[in-house]
């Protein structure tokens, strides 16, 4: 049979790791070839709260996190434990978390939202990120849709058991910012966290599970659209070594997608440039991934915007 792998037109964002799943978390069924990772380290203190059958909510000291417990979730009254730890996700971003009672599952979904911060995002885009678990044999699956709302700087999704969790995005552009000197270069690679054989969309987080287990792929040229360089995709310009802010290299003789930034004798009038990244996927989304580069000498730095060079 098949398997159809979803991407959602506005997904999800990072978080997840831990420490070593313990004997009761039920592995999560998959597709096959996920490659398993190290469990994160508890980075921050335990939030605990009795939720029973009427329902409730948890949320983290700092905010960033809440649980919402419709009622019925639960049939009895549960201590409910909140773990921030070392976010260890393939493509994972923000901060992980491990939930528990570990392996505990809902008769209704639980809400999921939480509060990402704009740094969170370098080298993707809210298009481009679903949310994840760890399984006992320490593989991370892809496992329902979330809705990104940029205005609020919220990730919301559905939990339908307690594991590791984390939101991870599917494909992702490293380095997401870099700093290089004048005349120098730096290469661009753009990853992808599952295989992507069919893309369809949804915007309803209410989906079945996808069950796709995760590793780091390369991602293929044919799924590069358009490659720019602030704003600029004109190949000519592109190439173009006399370009005041910079020019590509791009190999496409691989399997993978690597481009390469060559920065200019002189500091760029417009510092960072931008290397942008358009993916054109099967079903026909389409999203773009950023990559700030800074060209400095190597006595400079920068403070509120402004470069102190030679000091």
């Amino acid at each position: 049979m098949k398997t159809i792998f979803r991407l959602l037109p506005l997904l999800f964002l990072g978080l997840l790791a831990c420490h070593q799943p313990g004997p009761n978390v039920e592995p999560s069924p998959g597709t096959g070839g996920g490659t398993p990772t190290e469990v994160g380290k508890p980075i921050g203190a335990v939030t605990t709260k009795i939720i029973g059958a009427a329902g409730g909510y948890l949320s983290t000291p700092d905010g960033k996190l809440t649980l919402t417990f419709p009622a019925g979730a639960l049939t009895t009254d549960t201590p409910v434990t909140i773990q921030p730890v070392e976010n260890k996700a393939i493509n994972g971003l923000g901060i992980g978390y491990e939930f528990g009672p570990d392996g505990t599952k809902f008769a209704k979904p639980v809400t999921f939202t939480y509060h990402y911060e704009a740094n969170e995002l370098l080298g993707t885009t809210p298009q481009a990120m679903a949310l994840a678990s760890q399984n006992a044999q320490g593989i991370w699956v892809m496992e329902r849709f979330v809705k990104v709302d940029p205005a609020t700087r919220t990730i919301t999704g559905k939990l339908d058991h307690f594991s590791w969790w984390s939101i991870i995005t599917l494909f992702h552009m490293t380095p997401e910012a870099g700093v290089v000197g004048p005349g120098q270069s730096l290469k661009l690679r753009v990853t992808q966290a599952a295989e992507l054989p069919d893309m369809l969309t949804s915007t309803n987080v209410d989906d079945l599970p996808l069950l796709a287990e995760l590793s780091v792929k390369a991602t293929k040229n044919a799924l590069i659209k358009e490659i720019s360089l602030n704003g600029n995709s004109k190949w000519s310009d592109l190439l173009n070594p006399a370009n005041p802010n910079g020019y590509l290299g791009y190999d496409a003789s691989g399997k993978e997608a690597v481009i390469e930034y060559f920065a200019p004798a002189r500091i760029p009038e417009q510092n960072p440039v931008a290397v942008s990244v358009t993916l054109a996927l099967p079903s026909k989304a389409q999203f773009m991934l950023v990559s700030n580069i800074s060209v400095m000498r190597e006595n400079s730095f920068t403070v509120k915007g402004t470069t102190f060079d030679d000091v």
